[in-house]
């Protein structure tokens, strides 16, 4: 959801209904798992995938009736035997599907909004609704375990409770990855798209203005240009879901990110080079009093081995490390 979060801003500023369309539950293989979410608006057009093909195509088609009547769903999709067979779905398995009507004054949805916003900055949290069995949701609320009940700080995944006839659904929330790049050259400008198609929260940092400006990094979360480049490390906290990626101009440069860069709670840290040079830079940091623990936590070379050679082809490695790395600081 809090990719969506903009894009839901903007329907509510253009006073604009819509229909959220969310994964409550599923069993077997299927496209996508319980929490993925739909954005369809009036016209058809989606924000988000609850994983294509025939049964997202059938939900848009539930969705335009759902904002036709004004009425809110529950709807099963069963993807065995004939139904499968009917919506070309040879994965097998079952999948629940609310399809939550939002008008602009909807004001206990969009005070949820902005607490799953708030919770996606703060920590982890958890999505509650109340769900009666014609698909209306009843209650909606966000918070921290303390001020759920019935074991909520448990539910590790989206879960679907039944108790006499009405539903509960349970999301956990994560924290958000921030991405700090520091170096704004040739392979910083893919790392951050990329890095921001995949939903993480983009910071581009360098000490040129040349460089680190919007017109290169249209994309970017926040641009950030400090002389020196490390003073970054004095006016933010870097959290233990944030990431550091270090692609600077220079070994010089990538060695005075480093250093800061591992006194920091950063749950990634990685910084891009050959082998040589990486063993070089560690060495001089091992000089200085860095432990083989401290230098262990660095990536480097930094990415996957896919043997990429572009600047575009190093971005999709570095990012695939992240992706990777971030699955188990948010587990």
């Amino acid at each position: 959801m809090l990719e969506l979060i903009k894009e839901l801003a903007f329907l509510k500023d253009q006073a604009q209904d819509f229909v959220l369309a969310t994964i409550i539950q599923h069993g077997g293989s299927t496209p996508r798992s319980s929490g993925a979410k739909m954005l369809v608006r009036p016209d058809g057009t989606i924000s988000g995938t609850i994983g294509g093909g025939k049964l997202e195509a059938e939900v848009i088609e539930l969705a335009l009736a759902a904002l036709k009547d004004g009425r809110s769903r529950v709807v099963d999709f069963h993807f065995t035997g004939e139904d499968a067979a009917s919506m070309d779905m040879i994965c097998g398995g079952s999948a629940r599907v609310l399809l939550d009507h939002i008008t602009p004054h909807n004001s206990g949805f969009w005070q949820v909004v902005e607490a799953v916003a708030s919770s996606g900055r703060h920590g982890r949290g958890w999505l509650v609704m109340e769900i009666a069995p014609d698909g209306t949701v009843t209650h909606r609320h966000v918070g921290a375990a303390q001020g759920l009940q019935n074991g909520v700080e448990n539910v590790r995944h989206p879960e679907l409770q039944e108790e006499t006839g009405s539903l509960r659904y349970i999301e956990p929330l994560l924290p958000s990855s921030c991405l700090y790049i520091f170096g704004a050259g040739h392979v910083s400008r893919p790392v951050a798209q990329i890095a921001q198609l995949v939903g993480f929260h983009t910071v581009v940092i360098d000490d040129r203005p040349e460089f680190a400006n919007r017109e290169r990094f249209p994309l970017a979360d926040e641009i950030l240009v400090a002389s020196p480049i490390t003073e970054v490390f004095d006016r933010r906290e870097f959290g233990q879901t944030d990431c550091i990626v270090i692609v600077t101009r220079g070994h010089l440069q990538d060695q005075l990110v480093l250093e800061p860069a591992l006194g920091t709670q950063a749950g990634y840290v990685g910084m891009i080079g050959s082998k040589r040079k990486c063993r070089m830079i560690f060495d001089n940091l091992k000089a200085k009093g860095w432990t083989d623990e401290q230098i262990g936590r660095v990536h480097a070379p930094i990415g996957l081995n896919i043997q990429a050679e572009t600047p575009e082809e190093i971005a999709v490695s570095i990012v695939a490390e992240l992706i990777q790395e971030r699955a188990k600081l948010l587990a």
